[in-house]
């Protein structure tokens, strides 16, 4: 009796190895197709990184030429003797795409935009930046600006007035600009002066 109890018992072992087992390959394959699964929303999603990166390079490289440019020929227009390039260039740091902006020379030298304040670079720069960034919203082609050549030398200043006409013809701009210095009003196709006279603005 004993010896069939445990045939018995050791039947009902092997009964329950060979579920544990069924269960196992059963669970095998469920993670396999898991896995297969996973792995194939990995690669879409490599895939879109890809493309997001290839789409962030197209878009970065056209925000390169655009900026530079524009604002490369603003600066060449007013500083034409110095022969100097502004350059847009994207880099990755701290896992982090950054734009740096700054002045080649000649002599391909690279320096800081504002390190040349006192003859008034930083104006021409900036507002050249404001017309690209105004072109890339590709709505209104209007900029309003006040003073935007306050710390350029006297003597350049009709040369930034003549800058302003040719960007506003090549670029199918509009100017509108707020000032006080007569020079930047050489070349404009349009003025207006206005006075103030017991707190009451005239516009002549």
């Amino acid at each position: 009796m004993s010896e069939l109890n445990s045939v018995i018992s050791l039947r009902k072992t092997i009964n329950k190895i060979k579920d544990r087992r069924i269960s196992k390959k059963q669970d095998l394959v469920e993670c396999t197709e898991s896995l297969a699964i996973y792995k194939s929303e990995l690669e879409d999603h490599i895939s879109v990184r890809d493309i997001f990166k290839q789409s962030a390079l197209l878009i970065q490289n056209y925000l390169e030429t655009h900026l530079s440019n524009i604002v490369s020929k603003a600066i060449q227009a007013v500083f034409f003797e110095k022969k100097i390039k502004f350059k847009v260039k994207f880099v990755e740091r701290r896992n982090t795409s950054e734009c740096d902006m700054f002045l080649v020379d000649e002599d391909d030298d690279e320096f800081d935009l504002l390190d040349d304040r006192g003859h008034g670079i930083a104006d021409i720069a900036s507002m050249a930046l404001l017309v690209a960034y105004v072109l890339l919203d590709n709505v209104d082609n209007v900029l309003v600006m006040d003073e935007p050549c306050r710390n350029l030398d006297k003597d350049r200043q009709a040369y930034a007035s003549k800058m302003i006409k040719e960007l506003s013809r090549e670029l199918n701009m509009q100017f509108i600009i707020s000032t006080h210095i007569k020079d930047m009003i050489t070349y404009a196709d349009k003025h207006l002066k206005t006075s103030i006279k017991n707190k009451v603005s005239t516009i002549s």
